[in-house]
């Protein structure tokens, strides 16, 4: 990520805004690549708090929670990290960039979010579209297993709620309530 161009960007937009126009309006391009710079950052808010949303799929998996706190909870965390983007961007824009700010990105970072946005967001949105609790639960269990079988999203974070059954040299097969994964070690 091109902190600087990103700060370049924010600045711009800020000027076409108070000219009552609109990045997008004046440039497409460079609308684009502000908003990937966004989710850049997105995404790297999602995981820095990727614990809480592991612990309420852990909750829920464990039937300590229903499928409406869990859709309730979810939300209220999403919204939070939204909340955090904005106000991460706002500083950015006030100050600029300092240098406890860490903008980068992975596969890690990326496939976290990609859990989040692919997965459990629509999940809830089935849920308020009237998905009864048992086929929620199914959904997602479903969807996890999925996910995590195509493309290992969690990795070594989800590891701590797993329980490990099995190990030797080439593989670990690990049971997550009735879940049933391969994870290959390198």
């Amino acid at each position: 990520m091109n902190q600087t161009r990103f700060l370049e960007l924010l600045r711009k937009e800020e000027v076409l805004e108070s000219e009552n126009k609109s990045l997008y309006e004046v440039e497409k391009s460079e609308y684009s690549e502000l908003t990937s710079y966004r989710i850049v950052l997105q995404e790297q808010i999602y995981y820095e708090n990727r614990f809480q949303y592991i612990d309420l799929v852990k909750k829920c998996l464990d039937e300590e929670i229903n499928c409406y706190e869990f859709q309730s909870d979810f939300v209220e965390i999403y919204q939070n990290d939204i909340t955090a983007l904005d106000k991460l961007i706002d500083k950015v824009s006030q100050y600029g960039i300092d240098s406890e700010m860490n903008f980068h990105t992975d596969s890690k970072i990326e496939n976290f979010s990609s859990l989040l946005d692919d997965q459990l967001v629509p999940l809830c949105d089935f849920l308020a579209d009237g998905l009864t609790e048992e086929s929620f639960y199914h959904k997602l269990k479903f969807r996890l297993n999925l996910t995590i079988k195509q493309t290992l999203i969690i990795g070594n974070s989800i590891i701590p709620i797993l329980t490990i059954k099995k190990k030797n040299k080439k593989k670990k097969t690990v049971v997550w309530r009735k879940i049933k994964v391969v994870m290959i070690t390198y």
